[in-house]
């Protein structure tokens, strides 16, 4: 028996010996992927060496795309893309449906795993319709399309929207013949209902998945329900049967050395044991948890921890130690917000790297096409009568280039829409992440204020400077969240000014008394040097006051000594609103770079200058929503000023100069 292979760039045969040695791969690959991601890894690598010599087609196949399963397990997000992605175009290119519905499935599993939601949706679709178009393999694309529905179901549930996540269980266990994909069903509909807090039928829905994971031998699936049993049953305070299904899913993963969801059972333990009494165990259980999470780098897990072990010494009454923990958890959380960012980043620019790979890939096939027909062209040349041929070779060369030029603009339509989409997807990353943190930002900053306002003088002097530099830092963490809103916000075209006359004067003395305090600590001198009449100019006030708190800030934050003048000029155009400083200055080869996002003019681990490098970029869009530009004059080593302005009241903006003009 032989199977189709592909050596040096055609299909050749290969004997049953090497087919049987790489299906066996594929299998060894697949079976580990999601019990033993490590070991899958392993034998993928060994996979791949083969395939340089006998590349089979399907197996091969199957290995990249259970290979970047297991990254996806291990949360090697932007790796397993880049991955899923080489899995998709390799069997693109021999018309393997099933297996690009399958690298398409684990794409969306890395996006849903960011919280890009609604784009894992759109690829678990498209993975669908592919399974269906399979007529060759209807099996495996029958199972494959049942288990997509689990994974829609999956992302609706950790997008909170969980009457659609039980629409698609229902669904996909109307589909589940195997006892796996029951399992998952049961296990589906049980964490939908114990959120919904319908706890007997959670139960009910629990002890069915752990009933069937047993029968299918999944251990994970068996940990899985037996934790979420646990949890329920505490809710429904039968603490002892669920401390005993508690330690029945910690022992099962300790002995098969998975790391998943370890420190969770442990939090939940820790719970049970808080309810029974049981005080110091559920410390000791959260120190063990602790541990855990800290040797294995679960940063998020440990976040968790140290906030219930702050909320059990402020129940017990050990403020001391509730303080202690907050501190720990905030440090942690500030580092898991700076990964998380990275990470998300990380996985939308390594998108963005596999779009522009494959455009470039689709132009090179488009350019080789080309010039293979223009040989082909130059020899039916000299096989043909010259003139006639010529004629009719260059009428069809015509034809043909025109064609191809047109195939080529929309091609290159194509891809800007794609660029702009991704773009687009950048920016909500930005906006649902600002978001989500405003709210415990703000708790902690309440929280922080709480203390310090009812302590009554209990709280000894180092514990009120702890407290405060708790709250100091959420103001600082609240501030970037904000910046990171407008920009989003400015970027997508949803921030709107309110336009009417403004004093002002009035608004710059505000802002230089707001920012007196942070000069004087760095013992720089705040000058303000405004003409005594100056007239009302046309301004959303709020944003003109974060307009000149940016400029200002701005230059404190870089000065070390001298003077910092803010002006406000009256002349025939307006009003002139300048901010000088004798700091160090920008490079002249730097200024173009001062208004781009995320960037600062030192960019090194050292600078002296804390900030996210929004600043001056929300400054500038904030000044073109009011038909203004911003100026910088700047000489290194001397200072930089930078200036704006605004028209008087009752004087047309530039943009609605520029709009009438235009009518």
């Amino acid at each position: 028996m032989t199977l189709p292979v592909l050596a040096n760039g055609e299909c050749q045969s290969i004997d049953q010996t090497d087919a049987s040695r790489a299906v066996q791969y594929a299998d060894q690959v697949r079976l580990n992927s999601r019990n033993d991601p490590a070991t899958a890894l392993q034998v993928a690598s060994e996979a791949l060496e083969y395939f340089q010599q006998h590349c089979v087609i399907a197996p091969k196949a199957d290995v990249l795309n259970e290979s970047a399963y297991a990254l996806y397990f291990q949360s090697r997000y932007p790796e397993a893309l880049v991955r899923a992605k080489e899995a998709e175009v390799f069997a693109q290119d021999y018309r393997l449906l099933s297996s690009v519905a399958r690298a398409k499935t684990i794409q969306a599993n890395v996006l849903q795993s960011v919280g890009e939601y609604s784009k894992a949706i759109g690829l678990y679709n498209e993975a669908i319709e592919l399974y269906q178009r399979d007529k060759g393999n209807r099996a495996s694309a029958t199972e494959g399309e049942t288990r997509i529905l689990n994974n829609i179901a999956n992302t609706y549930f950790m997008a909170r929207q969980y009457d659609y996540a039980l629409k698609y269980y229902h669904q996909f266990g109307g589909r589940a013949t195997q006892p796996e994909n029951q399992a998952a069903y049961a296990l589906g509909v049980a964490n939908v209902m114990a959120e919904k807090a319908e706890y007997p039928e959670a139960e009910r829905h629990y002890r069915e998945a752990l009933q069937l994971y047993t029968k299918a031998g999944d251990l994970l699936g068996q940990e899985l329900a037996m934790n979420g049993l646990s949890r329920v049953l505490a809710e429904e305070k039968n603490f002892e049967e669920a401390l005993s299904f508690n330690t029945r899913a910690f022992e099962s993963m300790e002995r098969g050395g998975r790391q998943y969801n370890q420190v969770s059972i442990l939090n939940g333990r820790a719970k049970i044991q808080m309810e029974m009494g049981r005080h110091q165990q559920a410390f000791l259980t959260l120190d063990a948890a602790l541990k855990v999470a800290q040797r294995h780098g679960q940063k998020s897990a440990a976040v968790d921890v140290l906030e219930y072990r702050s909320q059990l010494h402020q129940r017990l009454g050990d403020d001391t130690s509730a303080l202690r923990d907050m501190q720990a958890m905030l440090r942690l959380q500030s580092e898991l917000l700076n990964e998380r960012s990275s990470q998300q980043l990380a996985v939308m620019q390594a998108y963005f790297d596999v779009q522009e790979k494959n455009r470039e890939i689709e132009l090179l096939t488009a350019s080789n096409r080309v010039k293979e027909l223009e040989l082909k062209q130059q020899n039916a040349i000299w096989l043909a009568t010259v003139g006639a041929i010529l004629f009719a070779t260059m009428i069809i060369f015509f034809l043909f280039y025109r064609r191809t030029q047109k195939r080529l603009l929309r091609e290159h339509e194509l891809v800007s829409d794609k660029l702009r989409e991704l773009d687009k997807v950048k920016d909500q990353v930005l906006l649902n992440t600002s978001h989500e943190l405003r709210t415990p930002l703000n708790g902690i900053i309440g929280m922080s204020q709480l203390l310090l306002a009812d302590a009554s003088g209990e709280l000894s002097e180092e514990v009120r400077e702890q407290i405060n530099v708790i709250e100091s830092c959420g103001q600082r963490l609240l501030h970037l969240v904000q910046d990171i809103l407008d920009y989003s916000q400015l970027q997508m075209g949803r921030l709107r000014v309110s336009l009417k006359p403004v004093d002002a004067g009035a608004v710059v003395r505000h802002a230089c008394n707001l920012v007196k305090g942070l000069a004087e600590e760095k013992q720089l001198r705040l000058h303000v040097d405004m003409d005594e009449a100056l007239p009302l100019v046309t301004a959303d006030e709020s944003r003109l006051h974060q307009i000149l708190l940016n400029l200002l800030g701005n230059a404190i934050k870089f000065s070390r000594r001298g003077d910092i003048t803010i002006s406000a000029k009256h002349d025939a155009d307006g009003v002139l609103i300048s901010v000088q400083d004798q700091g160090p200055g920008i490079p002249t080869d730097k200024l173009q770079h001062i208004f781009n996002p995320f960037e600062q003019v030192d960019g090194s681990a050292t600078r002296r200058g804390e900030g996210s490098g929004l600043g001056l970029p929300i400054t500038r869009e904030l000044l073109r929503l009011h038909g203004s530009e911003i100026q910088v004059q700047s000489v290194e080593n001397r200072g930089s000023t930078f200036s704006f302005r605004l028209p008087a009241a009752g004087v047309e903006s530039l943009s609605d100069q520029y709009a009438k003009a235009v009518h």
